[in-house]
């Protein structure tokens, strides 16, 4: 994974971090679910960029 790759890949966990945190205080549930998605994408990301390159 290139350099550019994990910085975006960090930047958007830590914007769904920010998101989810916020949501949970305000009690907002699209809120919530949004930063929710953000996270299993980024994850989903980072297991295929990883097996991409570990082949």
């Amino acid at each position: 994974m290139s350099e550019f790759h994990q910085l975006a890949r960090i930047c958007l966990q830590i914007a769904a971090g920010v998101l989810l945190g916020d949501a949970v205080a305000n009690s907002a549930q699209f809120q919530a679910a949004i930063s929710g998605v953000l996270s299993v994408g980024t994850f989903v990301w980072w297991y295929y960029a990883n097996r991409k390159t570990a082949k």
